[in-house]
């Protein structure tokens, strides 16, 4: 090694090696994700035969009608929600990206980002809140950055999920030790922003998920005898702020969803206590392929098949086996140093309050007769049909723990040999994971693509003429027939569409009064096309979720089929709330300016 090596001035030699270690860690894992996106046959996960299409359709609003809100689109279902879909992505990352890249390279760019927020979240999040070792924060970076969850997701297409990369940031933004009260604000008002993301970014069904997994890396801070006032009344503001901004679209969802309740799914669950710690640690520490056939047969009253990526939770058995070992060792320690104290009333509140969070998800996913029927007695809860995904409360603990753990090895030789081997047995379990269902999976990516290329070269004009379930693209040599939510390139609404508020099988969507052909074919005074404003706010417009446009609403409807926005009533609230949103998004904008200008004073003042 040089000896007169030399770091710049803005960054310690350790912080160049770390840099280093990031995009070597970087590198590998888009090295092993990259062959997916797409496959050998030009395919990628099942799910992005919902989200290109989707994308695709917020493109052609945005290009005639630029970031207002889009209400509704005529691309699938005959006409349906759009902005009230809580799975709906307009004003997220993805969206945006695909406004200026091909939808293949933003999976790709939206995988590089996720992971690089992991990494550096939980790095920071390590640091600065919880006061470990550079080695320690690393260590706990690695781990999360090549957890199964999110590269598994982003296999089969639930790019949605992406919101999960934000958690330890928001935990960092609200608990870290911000010494001005004005730093404290915006650090909450950006934490809300970022919960107010998952709303728009269709994080969905693991919203709540995701903000338990917040309150418990709080539960940890607090019990290790962090300043906890602080943290709740950040916690507060954005949480405040938070629901500001989602507002206009968590009362349309709220709508939209009031009309078409899920509650008929079954809830599945382990057979046993003793088979619901098993699957779900299966999850946790096995390849997801390998813990879908360890689990599966632990599991009951399972309506649908939970194929090996809702079994992707996994860090690596090495991690298991080192959190086993670390407790022991830590056990031992408390006892030979008398390190066990007695807990005041707010170490009790927050243990108790941890082991609360930590045993949902278990009884979440423990099935029997009496204990379901409670279950579907409550909100939300009621609708869910995969609660396995609850499992991701454990993973930020589990890694933040194993963390803790690894800081009361004081000798730095052993220290850093444990890091090393957990890091190589992770980096290596996560590379030679078997993955063949992911390479299976069928989605043909090239339709869109061809479309999305015609569209940026202005080879393709967007109209939806009319309604069917089959349609055939032609470009040059190339032909394919096209199903599903495809058809919207070819100016086809799809009747049979893939939208999950109508049911994984359509059970709640209604055909009646449709017919192949036309939107504009008039039959017994309707088109035949759906009014979606009646899905949302049928009181206001003097229809019935399902409802078709009538006759006399041509003008309306041809504004709807050409991408356009058309008249439509909603109800005072959601006017109101529209209006919230929007201030809180020019508050968030001027408040983030007024930051940036008082740094920028105190920067030009140091001169």
């Amino acid at each position: 090694m040089n000896n007169n090596f030399r770091s710049p001035t803005w960054l310690s030699k350790n912080q160049i090696y770390l840099l280093v270690y990031f995009f070597i860690s970087l590198g590998i894992i888009s090295n092993v994700m990259s062959p997916f996106f797409p496959n050998e046959h030009f395919a990628i996960g099942h799910d992005f035969s919902s989200l290109f299409p989707g994308w695709l359709d917020g493109k052609i609003w945005y290009s005639k009608n630029g970031v207002s809100i889009p209400w509704f689109t005529p691309s699938f279902c005959a006409g349906q929600p759009y902005f009230a879909d809580p799975q709906s992505t307009f004003y997220s990352l993805p969206q945006w990206l695909n406004f200026f890249m091909t939808p293949l390279n933003v999976v790709f760019t939206m995988f590089v980002v996720s992971s690089s927020l992991v990494f550096w979240g939980y790095y920071f999040l390590m640091r600065s809140v919880f006061k470990t070792a550079m080695s320690t924060a690393g260590f706990v970076a690695t781990i999360m950055m090549f957890n199964g969850f999110l590269p598994d997701r982003f296999l089969v297409g639930h790019l949605t999920f992406h919101g999960y990369a934000l958690i330890p940031w928001i935990a960092f933004l609200l608990m870290a030790p911000f010494t001005k009260w004005f730093n404290r604000i915006v650090a909450s008002l950006i934490a809300g922003a970022m919960i107010a993301y998952w709303t728009h970014s269709g994080l969905g069904s693991l919203l709540f998920a995701g903000y338990l997994s917040v309150l418990t890396i709080f539960f940890v801070y607090g019990i290790r005898g962090g300043a906890i006032p602080p943290v709740l009344v950040g916690g507060l503001i954005a949480s405040v702020f938070a629901g500001c901004l989602a507002l206009s679209k968590i009362l349309a969802a709220s709508a939209f969803l009031s009309s078409f309740s899920r509650t008929f799914y079954t809830l599945p669950g382990g057979k046993s206590i003793i088979d619901t710690i098993l699957m779900m640690g299966g999850g946790l520490f096995l390849p997801s392929q390998s813990a879908y056939f360890w689990g599966m047969p632990r599991i009951t009253n399972l309506q649908w098949a939970l194929d090996p990526h809702e079994w992707a939770y996994n860090f690596s058995a090495a991690i298991l086996i080192l959190g086993i070992g670390l407790m022991i060792f830590c056990t031992w320690q408390w006892k030979q140093r008398g390190w066990i104290r007695n807990h005041g009333p707010r170490e009790v509140v927050l243990w108790s309050l941890l082991l609360l969070a930590m045993i949902w998800p278990l009884a979440f996913n423990y099935y029997s007769p009496g204990w379901n029927a409670v279950l579907k007695t409550i909100p939300v809860v009621n609708s869910t049909s995969t609660p396995l995904r609850w499992i991701i409360i454990y993973i930020p603990l589990i890694a933040i723990g194993v963390g803790l753990m690894l800081e009361r090895v004081d000798t730095p030789r052993y220290k850093h040999g444990i890091i090393g081997i957990a890091v190589l047995a992770t980096v290596g379990q996560f590379v030679v994971e078997p993955r063949s269902y992911y390479q299976s999976q069928g989605y043909d990516a090239r339709p869109l693509s061809i479309a999305d290329d015609f569209f940026n070269s202005g080879r393709f004009q967007p109209e939806i003429t009319t309604l069917g379930t089959t349609a055939v693209l032609k470009a040059g040599a190339y032909q394919a027939t096209l199903a599903g939510n495809d058809t919207m390139i070819a100016g086809v609404s799809q009747v049979f569409c893939y939208n999950p508020i109508f049911g994984y099988r359509l059970e709640k969507f209604s055909a009646a009064g449709l017919l192949e052909g036309s939107v504009l074919h008039v039959q017994d005074g309707h088109l035949n096309l759906k009014n979606p404003a009646c899905y949302v706010f049928p009181k206001e417009n003097g229809c019935q979720p399902g409802d078709l446009f009538r006759a006399d609403q041509i003008e309306e409807a041809t504004k709807f089929v050409h991408y356009q926005p058309f008249a439509f009533a909603m109800p005072t609230r959601q006017v109101i709330a529209n209006d919230i949103s929007f201030g809180a998004f020019c508050l968030l904008v001027l408040t983030l300016l007024a930051w940036a200008l008082l740094a920028l004073s105190r920067l030009i003042r140091k001169q």
